[in-house]
C-alpha cells in the first residue's frame, strides 16, 4: 500500500489561505483609504465654499458700513467668520493704477491728481505750482507688437470751469507707429509692488486735475508715479477692501478695489479711434 504524506500539501492551502486574505486586506485598506480621501476632500471643497462665501459677504457688509473696516463677524448662517481691511491707495510713490486690475482695450482707467470730491469741485491741482512730470508704466517683454498703446488724456487748469484736455498717445509697436504715427515710449524696465513694466511715457503737467489712461489695441496694466523729483500727488486713488472668510481652518482671501465714479463722457467728446 502506498502512503501519501498530506502535511506539505496543508503547509501550502495554509499560504495560499494567508496569501489570499493578505490580497483581501490590501485592497480592503486601498477602498477605505481612498473613500477617508474623497470624504475629506469633499470636506476641504466645502469648507473652502464657505470661507469664500463668508469673503464676499465680508466685501459687501463693508461697502454698506461705509468702508469701515470690520474686526471681526461670525454671525454666518454657515458656522464661518470674517475679517475686513480697508487700505487707502495713496499716490505719493509708485502704484498700480485702478488696484493693479488688467485695464480692458479701450476701457479708461483714472489717475486722480486732485483729491475727488462728488460735487466735482476739485480745488487741489497738482503741482501746487509749476509744473511737473508724471510718469506712467505698462507693457511686458513679450515684444513691442504684443503690448497695448496708450492714450493719455490730462485734464487740467485754475478751475473746473476753464478745465482744458491735453492729449497724448504713445506706442511701442515701429510697425503700427508706421501707420497711426503715435510716439515712441522709453524703455524702462521697472518693478512696482507685484507686477513688471517695460514701457514709460512721460507727461509734463500743470495745474493737473486728473489723467485717463486708454489702453489700444490690448488690455494692460498700468502704473504711475510722480517722476524723480517731482511733488507727491496728495490725492488717494481709491480703496482697496481685502475680506478673509474662514471656516474651521480653511481661509479664504478677496481683494475688491474700489475707484471713484467715471467721469461723465462728456469730458472726453474726442476720444481716438484705431483699427
Amino acid at each position: 500500500m502506498i502512503k501519501t504524506k498530506l502535511g506539505g500539501q496543508k503547509g501550502q492551502a495554509l499560504l495560499i489561505v494567508i496569501l489570499v486574505m493578505v490580497v483581501a486586506l490590501t485592497i480592503t485598506l486601498s477602498v477605505i483609504s481612498r473613500a477617508v480621501v474623497n470624504l475629506r476632500t469633499t470636506q476641504d471643497q466645502e469648507k473652502s465654499q464657505r470661507a469664500l462665501a463668508a469673503a464676499e459677504a465680508g466685501i459687501e457688509q463693508t461697502i454698506k458700513n461705509s468702508f469701515v473696516p470690520i474686526a471681526q463677524d461670525q454671525n454666518l448662517s454657515n458656522n464661518s467668520s470674517f475679517t475686513t481691511s480697508v487700505t487707502q491707495l495713496a499716490g505719493n510713490a509708485p502704484f498700480l493704477v485702478e488696484g493693479g486690475n488688467l485695464i480692458t482695450q479701450n476701457d479708461g482707467a483714472y489717475i486722480w491728481l486732485s483729491t475727488y470730491n462728488e460735487v466735482g469741485n476739485w480745488t487741489t491741482r497738482w503741482p501746487t505750482s509749476g509744473s511737473a512730470n508724471l510718469d506712467i508704466y505698462w507693457g511686458d517683454s513679450s515684444g513691442d507688437n504684443n503690448n497695448a498703446a496708450l492714450e493719455i488724456a490730462v485734464i487740467s487748469g485754475s478751475s473746473v470751469a476753464n478745465a482744458v484736455i491735453t492729449r497724448y498717445v504713445y506706442d511701442p509697436s515701429p510697425t503700427r507707429r508706421s501707420s497711426n504715427n503715435f510716439s515712441a515710449p522709453v524703455n524702462s524696465p521697472i518693478a512696482i509692488q507685484d507686477k513688471s513694466f517695460t514701457y514709460r511715457a512721460t507727461i509734463s503737467i500743470t495745474d493737473g486735475m486728473v489723467v485717463r489712461v486708454v489702453p489700444l489695441y490690448k488690455s494692460a496694466y498700468i502704473a504711475a508715479a510722480p517722476a524723480s523729483g517731482a511733488p507727491a500727488i496728495a490725492a488717494n486713488q481709491g480703496r482697496l477692501i481685502t475680506a478673509v472668510g474662514k471656516s474651521d481652518e480653511t481661509a479664504r482671501r478677496v481683494t475688491v478695489f474700489q475707484g471713484y465714479p467715471e467721469l461723465p463722457a462728456d469730458f472726453f467728446p474726442y476720444s481716438l479711434l484705431v483699427p
